[in-house]
């Protein structure tokens, strides 16, 4: 019933508008350790900062290693942002932005390649932060 109920989540997400890339562009080399880029970008249909909620997390590698989460007007939690340190070198980006109706946020993180070769991302999406039984949500998973 989990699952189902998932799986309609999900579905309902898709059919309103909601849009989550993520994958991994690029590669450096630094004194002998390869990097690779995982970007996101999440698309939030009718959203707006004020008055809907959001949660994502970005996990990747084999123990599930959180390298960014953030929960926004969520009820019960506190807002917040966290990016892991995955190199002292390379910082990874964040943007939030409007874009026409949907608030766009795109965020990037540079990654160990032989520890990261996969990731998930899990997004759970509120248009309205007062009424918690509508929510669009969706997870997506990416392989190096």
């Amino acid at each position: 019933m989990q699952d189902l109920n998932a799986s309609l989540t999900a579905f309902n997400a898709i059919v309103n508008g909601m849009a989550v890339e993520v994958g991994y562009e690029g590669l450096s080399e630094l004194q002998g350790i390869r990097y690779t880029k995982l970007e996101l970008r999440l698309s939030l249909p009718g959203c707006k900062e004020a008055t809907s909620a959001w949660e994502l997390c970005l996990t990747g590698g084999e123990a599930n290693t959180v390298l960014l989460a953030e929960t926004h007007n969520v009820p019960g939690k506190p807002d917040h942002r966290l990016a892991a340190p995955t190199s002292e070198y390379y910082s990874g980006r964040y943007k939030r932005a409007a874009e026409g109706n949907n608030l766009e946020i795109r965020a990037e993180v540079w990654v160990n390649e032989s520890r990261y070769g996969k990731a998930t991302l899990d997004v759970n999406y509120w248009p309205d932060k007062t009424d918690p039984q509508y929510q669009l949500a969706l997870v997506v998973n990416t392989e190096k």
